[in-house]
C-alpha cells in the first residue's frame, strides 16, 4: 500500500496545497521523460510477497505489530491487515546464477519469519486468498495501526456517500456481500514483481507486460476460494478490483482505482502517469517539503491508483532516477520455487517481447488484452485467448508451442545461466503439461476428500512446507 503518512484528516487547504505541488511535479516529470533523464540500467528485478499468519486452526491470527516489532528486519512490513506481511528481497541484476540466489535470499527469510512466528503460536501461508478467512476477520479493528490505511478506508469510504462496498463476483458459485470498508481488499495476497528498464524500450516493455499478463495469471492461478464459495481460479482480481472501487451509486462512476488501464503506451511512459493526475481524484494529500525531483506527492498518488501493471519512478544510490515496470498479477504461492518461477517466466516473456522485431501491441489489440486477462482470472489454465493474427488459442498450447521458447529466448538475452531457464522455467512447463497451478490442486483436494476451509488449509501449509512445487503436490 506504500509509504506512511503522518496523519489521517486533511482539509480543503491540505488538498489544494497537494494538487499544487502535484502539478509541478509532474510538469518536472515531463521534462525528463522529455529529455531522457532516466538512467540507462537495463535488466534488474526484484518483488514484493505478502503472505498470511495463520495459528493452528489455520484461522488469521492479528499479531503483525508484535511479529514485527519481534523480528525486526527492514525487509519485511506491515500490509493492510493485522493478519498479513509483506516480504522484500534487495533487487538482483538478472544475469548468470541470479534466480537462484533470489530463491535462497528470501528462503533465508521466510525461514527467519516462520521460526519467529512460532514463538507467537503462528505459522506463514503464501497463498493468494486464504480459505479460512471471513467476515468477522476483515473488519476495521483488524486493520494495522498504520495512517495511511485509515485514510484510504476513510476517503474511499466517504466518496461512497454512505453506500456499501458490493462484492459481486459469479464463478462456479455465485460470491454477494456488502460492506462499509476497504477491509475485503486484504483477503488478497499477491506476488509483485518489478523490471528496471531501459528508458529508450521502457513503451515496449510495459506493453508486453499487459499483453503478457493473461498467460501469466493464467498459469499462475492460486485463487480459486472465497468464504467457502467456489468462484474464478484467480478470486483476487475480481476482489481487489470491487474492494476498492469509489462507485457511489448516484448515476456517476469515478474510474476504477484497481484496473487493467485503458489502453497501450502510445510515445513514454509519462502517458500513465498524467493519466494517473487527470483522472484520479487525491485522496492522501499529505504536504511535505521534499525536493520536487524525489516526486513524492507524485508518487503518493500515483500509488493510490492499483494498475495490474504500472510503471514506478525509482532512485538509484547516486541520486539519478531510474524506470521499473511492477507487475501485480500473480497471487502469492503455492510455494516459494513456484513463485521464482513466475518471476522467470515475466523476466523472460517480457525480455523477450520488448526487443523482438514486431511489437506484441502491434499484433493483440488493447481491448483483446484487456479481455484475455479476465478469462484467464476466471477460468485458469482452461482459457481460450484472442492472440496474434486474430486467432483464438488455449493458453495451455500458447504456453507450451510459443511461450515457454520466448522465455528462454528472453532469459538468455538478459544474460543468465542456461541452467537457470532448465528450472524455473521447467516448473512452469510442468505445471502446464499437468494442469495443475494452486487453484486447480485445491478444487481437487475439496473435491477428493470432501474437505471444508480449514483441512484444505491445513493440508496446503504442510506441503508449502515440503518446499515442491505445486505440480507435484499429490491430492
Amino acid at each position: 500500500m506504500g509509504q506512511e503518512i503522518d496523519k489521517t484528516y486533511f482539509t480543503n487547504d491540505d488538498f489544494v496545497k497537494f494538487c499544487e505541488i502535484l502539478k509541478r511535479e509532474t510538469a518536472l516529470l515531463k521534462k525528463m521523460f522529455d529529455d531522457g533523464a532516466f538512467h540507462n540500467d537495463h535488466g534488474v528485478g526484484g518483488f514484493e510477497l505478502e503472505a498470511w499468519l495463520v495459528d493452528d486452526a489455520c484461522q488469521p491470527t492479528a499479531i503483525n505489530d508484535k511479529f514485527l516489532k519481534a523480528l525486526n528486519d527492514p525487509l519485511v512490513c506491515s500490509e493492510l491487515a493485522l493478519f498479513n506481511l509483506e516480504l522484500n528481497n534487495i533487487p538482483h541484476r538478472l544475469e548468470n546464477k541470479a534466480l537462484t540466489h533470489m530463491e535462497k535470499d528470501v528462503g533465508a527469510l521466510l525461514d527467519k519469519c516462520r521460526k519467529k512466528a512460532a514463538d507467537f503460536g503462528a505459522k506463514l501461508v503464501m497463498i493468494g486468498i486464504l480459505p479460512t478467512v471471513d467476515s468477522n476477520d476483515l473488519v476495521p479493528g483488524n486493520m494495522s495501526d498504520v495512517k495511511r490505511y485509515r485514510a484510504l478506508n476513510d476517503q474511499i469510504i466517504a466518496r461512497r456517500r454512505g453506500n456499501p462496498v458490493v462484492i459481486d463476483i459469479q464463478g462456479r458459485e455465485r460470491l454477494l456481500i456488502k460492506d462499509f470498508s476497504v477491509m475485503i481488499e486484504a483477503a488478497t495476497t499477491a506476488f509483485q514483481i518489478q523490471f528496471q528498464v531501459d528508458f529508450d524500450r521502457s513503451v515496449r516493455f510495459y506493453n508486453a507486460s499487459l499483453a503478457l499478463s493473461a498467460p501469466m495469471v493464467a498459469v499462475s492461478a492460486n485463487s480459486p476460494y472465497m468464504f467457502g464459495k467456489d468462484l474464478w481460479a484467480e478470486s483476487r482480481i475480481p476482489i481487489f478490483e470491487q474492494s476498492l472501487s469509489q462507485y457511489h451509486g448516484y448515476g456517476e462512476c469515478e474510474p476504477n482505482r484497481v484496473t487493467f488501464g485503458l489502453g497501450y503506451a502510445k510515445n513514454s511512459l509519462y502517458e500513465i502517469f498524467e493519466d494517473n493526475v487527470k483522472n484520479f481524484e487525491v485522496l492522501l494529500p499529505m504536504v511535505s517539503d521534499a525536493k520536487p525531483e524525489e516526486f513524492a506527492h507524485l508518487r503518493l498518488h500515483s500509488g493510490t491508483i492499483w494498475r495490474w501493471t504500472r510503471p514506478l519512478i525509482g532512485f538509484n544510490t547516486d541520486g539519478s532516477h531510474h524506470l521499473r515496470v511492477e507487475h501485480r498479477v500473480a497471487p502469492a504461492g503455492p510455494s516459494l520455487v513456484d513463485s521464482i518461477a513466475n518471476a522467470a517466466f515475466y523476466y523472460g516473456l517480457a525480455e523477450h517481447y520488448s526487443s523482438c522485431e514486431s511489437p506484441l501491441e502491434n499484433d493483440i489489440p488493447f481491448a483483446d488484452a484487456k479481455q484475455n486477462f479476465y478469462t484467464s482470472a476466471k477460468d485458469g489454465l482452461d482459457a481460450s485467448l484472442k492472440w496474434t493474427n486474430d486467432k483464438t488459442v488455449l493458453v495451455k498450447e500458447l504456453i507450451l508451442k510459443e511461450l515457454l521458447p520466448a522465455a528462454h529466448s528472453g532469459l538468455e538475452k538478459l544474460g543468465l545461466d542456461k541452467s537457470e531457464g532448465e528450472r524455473y522455467l521447467g516448473i512452469i512447463e510442468q505445471r502446464t503439461k499437468t494442469g495443475q497451478n494452486g487453484a486447480v490442486w485445491q478444487r481437487a483436494l475439496v473435491k477428493k476428500r470432501n474437505c471444508g476451509p480449514q483441512g484444505l488449509c491445513e493440508a496446503y501449509c504442510e506441503l508449502q512446507q515440503s518446499s515442491k512445487p505445486v505440480h507435484e503436490w499429490p491430492v
